[in-house]
Parts: C-alpha cells; sequence; structure tokens
C-alpha cells in the first residue's frame, strides 16, 4: 500500500473513529473539556472570527500573535478571554457543546487526534486518553495497528 493511500485510509477511518466511538464518550463523559480549559488557543481565519463568533477581532487576537501563513491567514483565538467569557466563544454553557458544528475550525474538528508520519497521537488533554482500557480506546489502538501506525498519547 503506498504510503499517500495508507495516509488517505487511516485518516478516514480515524474520521469515522471520532464520528462515533469519541463522539459518543464525549456527549456521556467529558461536556466539552478540550473547549472549558482555559488558556487554549484555536486557529481561526478573520471571518471565522467575525461572523462565526460575532466578536471583534481585535478582542479575540492575541497581542503579540502573528499571522499563519497556510495558503491563508490564520489568527490564534483565545479560548479563555476574560472572566465572563472563561471558555472558548464557541462554546455553548447551556448544553455543553460547540454551537460551530458546521463550521467549526479544523484544529477542533481534528481534536484529539494527530497524525504525523506513521504515527497517531492522542492528546493528552482529551479525558478519553486517560481511559486506557475504554472501548474507544481499544478500537483506536486496532485502527493502528490495521495501518501499522504507532499510537502515542500526550502532547
Amino acid at each position: 500500500m503506498n504510503k499517500l493511500w495508507k495516509k488517505y485510509q487511516i485518516t478516514k477511518a480515524l474520521n469515522n473513529w471520532q464520528n462515533t466511538e469519541l463522539s459518543l464518550f464525549c456527549f456521556k463523559n467529558c461536556e466539552g473539556n478540550c473547549c472549558r480549559k482555559p488558556y487554549n488557543r484555536v486557529l481561526m481565519t478573520k471571518k471565522q472570527i467575525q461572523t462565526i463568533l460575532k466578536i471583534p477581532d481585535n478582542d479575540a487576537l492575541i497581542a503579540d500573535s502573528k499571522e499563519k501563513s497556510l495558503g491563508r491567514k490564520l489568527y490564534w483565538v483565545m479560548t479563555h478571554r476574560s472572566s465572563e467569557h472563561p471558555h472558548c466563544p464557541g462554546y455553548n454553557i447551556q448544553n455543553k457543546h460547540c454551537h460551530l458544528q458546521k463550521n467549526k475550525p479544523k484544529i477542533c474538528r481534528s481534536f484529539p487526534i494527530t497524525v504525523m508520519d506513521d504515527n497517531v497521537r492522542l492528546h493528552s488533554e482529551c479525558l478519553l486518553a486517560q481511559k486506557t482500557s475504554a472501548p474507544a480506546i481499544k478500537k483506536l489502538v486496532n485502527i493502528c495497528k490495521k495501518y501499522n501506525y504507532k499510537l502515542h498519547v500526550g502532547q
């Protein structure tokens, strides 16, 4: 199996895992821990900052942030902007979920999984990373084994 095809296949399997196993775990156990954690940063476009979050871009941008050039300009948005907003601006406290589902930034859609080379990393801030015997983790391990990727838990 060529490397590009293999990465496509594992990415597809991981997306399916995230949409089923991870989503189920999050709804039952997490309630947006990654979104509620203070002082995280999320990469967003200026349009997402202004239209989706409906907040002034100068309120969301970190004062010393630099524009990232990845084919488009991206800005770091602080998830904790003030004592009135101690969570990601996209997080809905009432229903304990992100209200940006349709336009969620890529970094949020892929969290807590990162795929690099032949490695899959499960971010340590994800509550699931602390539950190594959970069925969802076992399925993640099996996906990694199937495509000969190494699974790492941590930053």
